[in-house]
């Protein structure tokens, strides 16, 4: 057995001082074949690692018992080599079945790795060395835990290859900790997906700590491809972790049904918190000079601007926070509060464990106030309650008594308003001002959103870079995610006024449809927002129908609005174009023309007939003259571009 570890552990540097004969890609198969020596030193390893990871108990067993042998194979990763040496899949192939045949003894082995992390973390690059890590982890699952993911924790996991980002590691090593992170934060989402998901842990509730959410933070302010990177990490954060699907709601069960533990959901307000303040700086991203000073020329000979991918994932990442914000449970009062209680049960927890291991917790002098603290007060956080809703109404405002805006003084009374320095004044304050008050922590990021100008900066570039659809679709999603939100509730209502008022969306929309009609008329190509502009368009109108039958409650919101919508030049954007428009992206695309159906017999009788419905063409008189028979045109077009005035009088009211 030692000679067979050996032999395959001393392969790597044969394999690289071969590498010519075994690259994916070399040139050297024919003389390969012909080089006998080569030829059976590689078989010899070959068999040896199968002779290692066959499914035979007393080799496996051997193995595992025998920690020499194990600890001398594993000196394979404390070595440099190419992600071509064969000599990887054959470690990754033996290992892996030590890890499914004798788990327990593996595991053991694994744990007692003091430079475990940094033994993987030296080959980030090699793919399958990493999923293999990935497969480690997927054995500490929450109803049988194996105490991996403490091990990792303990080894800085996370923070080193955040630290790699951070650093002015090459673009390849960057991507390859984006992408290990992005795999992690999948296996640890808190929906099974698979087997393999082994839900929330240490290591991804350490991504959202407050120290590595400022370093990804600085990462991102870094620029370049470690902005690329990790900001696709965050959104894979924010999609695997959306608290609407968590298994059980923390602010609706006690800590008796669903005591906390290092499994708990991973909870994304601290994070959204840290980027709300960080809003003014990715602004600055978008409107940097050294971007926009740029020039290319497209395949029409135009000299334009382009995006770059800074820009875009700034834009990419505030439509995730944004989703983000809307999440229920961070647009509750009662979620810090429940959070941070169930947070120093876990740190009790760990003490305690910590005490025990160094058989000092009997002699703890705490000991007894923690075994007295180990739940939550539930009178105290309404728990199991709906969260206390504000009351606005002409002269008062209703406090919410978890709000505390003035710790140390007396509880408020209904109709009193919040003193110190959040409002000065005696004087009635509107909604607006009510949640600048007291924010929940998605409207506080929606208030630094406006105040920050990111949503106008993104929603006025819209135009700014007409063939990038990507860029388009981003914009899209934001604008699609401000109308579907709440407007009875929350600070989504203001974001909708801000799209209406300065972002001025309807005269955007009009603007930008003329302007690709001057542009198809002097070089006969249309502008590559079109469709975008076309589904933006009717997200307004969708709203329209909305806000007729649930507005604001505020006169100058609602007029604001209402004028917007009313203008001569948007209902008759709305009437001819948009009308227009939607009947062609719903006309059929195939089938055979009216004339045609008449012409005889042998047409299939289920075929689909372009511009009637089917009925319309069996029930007419078939006649030989093809005047009798309507141009295709007049069918599909009949009703809409023809309008009588009192139908658009109706339309100008609606």
């Amino acid at each position: 057995m030692d000679i067979l570890v050996t032999l395959v552990v001393s392969s790597t540097e044969w394999f690289t001082n071969n590498e010519q004969y075994f690259h994916p890609s070399n040139s050297y198969a024919d003389e390969l074949e012909e080089n006998e020596d080569i030829n059976h030193i590689a078989n010899r390893v070959h068999v040896a690692s199968e002779i290692l990871s066959c499914k035979i108990w007393l080799v496996s067993e051997t193995l595992v018992e025998e920690t020499p042998l194990l600890s001398k194979l594993w000196t394979f990763l404390d070595e440099d080599f190419s992600p071509s040496c064969p000599t990887i899949q054959f470690f990754v192939k033996i290992n892996e079945q030590l890890l499914e045949s004798r788990p327990d003894q593996m595991l053991n082995f694994i744990r007692s790795q003091d430079n475990l992390v940094d033994r993987f973390i030296r080959h980030i690059d090699i793919t399958i060395i990493m999923d293999f890590l990935l497969r480690i982890i997927t054995t500490d699952k929450t109803d049988i835990p194996s105490g991996i993911i403490e091990i990792l924790s303990e080894q800085r996991l996370v923070k080193k290859l955040l630290d790699l980002l951070e650093n002015d590691s090459d673009t390849s090593t960057q991507s390859s900790c984006g992408d290990f992170l992005k795999a992690l934060i999948s296996i640890s989402a808190n929906t099974s997906i698979d087997e393999n998901t082994i839900g929330p842990n240490m290591l991804t509730r350490e991504l959202v700590d407050d120290a590595r959410v400022d370093q990804i933070i600085r990462i991102i302010l870094k620029r370049g491809n470690g902005l690329s990177t990790i900001v696709g990490v965050v959104i894979e954060i924010i999609r695997k972790n959306n608290s609407d699907y968590d298994p059980f709601n923390i602010i609706y069960t006690s800590v008796e049904s669903h005591p906390p533990s290092t499994r708990d959901p991973v909870f994304l307000g601290k994070m959204l918190n840290k980027f709300s303040d960080r809003l003014d700086d990715f602004n600055s991203i978008l409107v940097d000079p050294k971007l926009t000073s740029k020039r290319i020329k497209t395949q029409i000979n135009k000299d334009i601007e382009p995006l770059g991918f800074e820009r875009f994932k700034i834009c990419e990442l505030v439509a995730e926070l944004l989703h983000c914000s809307n999440i229920q449970l961070l647009n509750n009062h009662l979620t810090p509060s429940v959070v941070a209680e169930r947070e120093r049960i876990i740190l009790e927890q760990e003490s305690n464990l910590a005490n025990a291991l160094n058989d000092d917790i009997t002699n703890h002098p705490n000991t007894t106030a923690a075994k007295g603290n180990n739940s939550l007060n539930l009178s105290n956080l309404n728990i199991g309650t709906s969260e206390p809703v504000v009351a606005v109404n002409e002269k008062h405002i209703t406090i919410p008594p978890h709000s505390n805006p003035t710790a140390g003084s007396e509880p408020l009374q209904s109709g009193e308003l919040p003193l110190a320095d959040q409002i000065s004044d005696s004087k009635v304050v509107g909604k607006r001002d009510e949640i600048h008050a007291n924010p929940t922590i998605g409207d506080y990021f929606k208030i630094q959103l406006v105040k920050s100008s990111v949503l106008d900066t993104i929603i006025e570039m819209f135009t700014k870079y007409p063939w990038n659809n990507f860029w388009h679709n981003v914009v899209f999603d934001i604008v699609q995610q401000v109308f579907n939100g709440r407007i009875d509730q929350g600070y989504n209502q203001f974001l909708i006024l801000e799209l209406f008022d300065k972002c001025d969306i309807t005269n955007l929309i009009i603007n930008a449809y003329n302007l690709c009609l001057d542009i198809e008329v002097t070089s006969n190509v249309r502008l590559g927002y079109m469709g975008h502009l076309v589904l933006i368009a009717e997200e307004v109108v969708k709203f329209s129908s909305i806000f007729q039958n649930n507005k604001f409650n505020d006169p100058e919101i609602d007029d604001l609005i209402y004028s917007k919508l009313v203008e001569p030049s948007w209902v008759s954007y709305v009437t001819n174009v948009l009308t227009e428009t939607r009947e062609q992206y719903n006309c059929v695309l195939g089938g055979i023309k009216t004339d045609e159906f008449q012409q005889g017999d042998f047409l299939n009788p289920s075929a689909i007939i372009l511009g009637n419905s089917e009925d319309e063409i069996l029930n007419q008189e078939t006649s030989d003259n093809e005047e009798d028979v309507a141009p295709l045109d007049e069918v599909f077009y009949d009703g809409v571009e023809h309008h009588d005035s009192a139908d658009n009088d109706q339309q100008m009211t609606v």
